[in-house]
């Protein structure tokens, strides 16, 4: 799932989220994962300076973050090191580096802007995997609305109306 949000200076700013099932077939999730990432990369073409985030349950907790390197003994290897090469192919920085399950990096917030990100923590979920929390510095346009008129036929002069349309 992705949200676009409008952001000053005409940037756009993408959130997305992605779970990816531990039974499940990582490879092809994870092409899933990059057709809309690639969407992403295409949509602005007339503004470069667009911001993602993508943050989720990944549950691939044989990856060395700070090496981005896969456990040779892992038993999902090829989505963890398709997982790598889809984020350095699209320039995103994984940033959460706290175990999130029995010590293991399963939960991941990536961006191709590292430095809005200010602070990054986990807390105790409400499942089996601790919950990121990301304090960024990025504020959104907020569009007001011109007031529209409402207009109330109850308290109408229809004696006064009637005149008019019939002079």
């Amino acid at each position: 799932m992705w949200v676009e949000v409008s952001m000053r200076n005409q940037h756009k700013f993408y959130a997305g989220g992605f779970y990816h099932q531990p039974s499940g077939n990582g490879v092809m999730q994870l092409g899933d994962l990059n057709k809309s990432l690639q969407y992403i990369k295409q949509k602005p073409r007339n503004n470069p300076n667009r911001t993602v985030i993508l943050g989720g349950d990944f549950n691939l907790g044989d990856i060395d973050w700070e090496n981005e390197s896969v456990d040779p003994s892992s038993t999902k290897k090829s989505a963890c090191d398709r997982l790598i090469q889809h984020l350095r192919d699209l320039h995103l920085s994984q940033l959460q580096k706290e175990p999130t399950r029995e010590r293991r990096v399963l939960d991941l917030l990536c961006t191709n802007k590292p430095s809005l990100v200010k602070l990054i923590t986990t807390i105790r979920g409400i499942s089996d995997h601790d919950a990121i929390i990301a304090d960024s510095d990025i504020r959104p346009v907020h569009n007001k609305k011109k007031p529209r008129n409402i207009h109330i036929f109850s308290k109408a002069n229809w004696t006064n109306m009637k005149s008019v349309i019939i002079t």
